[in-house]
């Protein structure tokens, strides 16, 4: 089994770090914004967190307060 790199970590531990919503870590994986892989045992979905926090930093967020309100 090859090793995993060290920057492909759980989708939970990259939306504690960038702070963004699960739904859209998976969606950038999906859509091939950032890259993805399955872990070799488990099959949990890794996403690679240099790329998504970088993203992260250069995307634009909703303002949901005026939508709530």
């Amino acid at each position: 089994m090859p090793p995993i790199p060290a920057r492909f970590r759980p989708v939970a531990d990259v939306v504690y770090v960038t702070r963004r919503p699960e739904r859209t870590i998976r969606n950038w994986a999906r859509d091939g914004r950032i890259e993805r892989m399955n872990h070799p045992r488990t099959g949990a979905l890794l996403v690679d967190l240099v790329a998504a926090d970088a993203l992260s930093k250069r995307t634009g967020r909703r303002n949901r307060s005026k939508v709530a309100a």
